[in-house]
């Protein structure tokens, strides 16, 4: 990869947890947010981002299908997902893995777990 940041969009409908995002990767990656899955789903369509950071409990769509629809489509199929979660249920953790997720991180997670884990991922590509 080049001298470019790696671009990470994170798509959570709680406002803390977006800035609490930004605040633990914008000083190593280009970190973008969306409160909303459908304005998340078409920045991840429009900017092909390098990995998506996703709340799985969202209205309208839930991370799981946004993850679905990410992986519908040909430019997006193998981008890295985390998901983000307040529960670990034994369903949403299966789901995720159907889905290919590169990681499953609980809330409430430091902001050092998800700047490792998002490192790891990017680090392996």
């Amino acid at each position: 990869m080049s001298n470019e940041k790696a671009l990470i969009i994170a798509i959570d409908d709680d406002t803390f947890t977006l800035t609490s995002i930004k605040d633990a990767l914008s000083s190593e990656y280009k970190v973008m947010l969306a409160m909303d899955p459908e304005a998340g789903l078409n920045l991840v369509l429009k900017h092909l981002p390098q990995l998506v950071i996703l709340d799985i409990n969202m209205p309208t769509l839930s991370g799981m299908e946004v993850a679905q629809m990410l992986r519908r489509v040909e430019s997006t199929r193998t981008i890295p997902i985390v998901f983000l979660s307040g529960y670990d249920t034994p369903l949403e953790m299966k789901q995720a893995e159907q889905l290919g997720a590169e990681a499953f991180l609980i809330k409430p997670c430091t902001l050092e777990e998800v700047s490792r884990t998002v490192g790891e991922i990017l680090n392996k590509q």
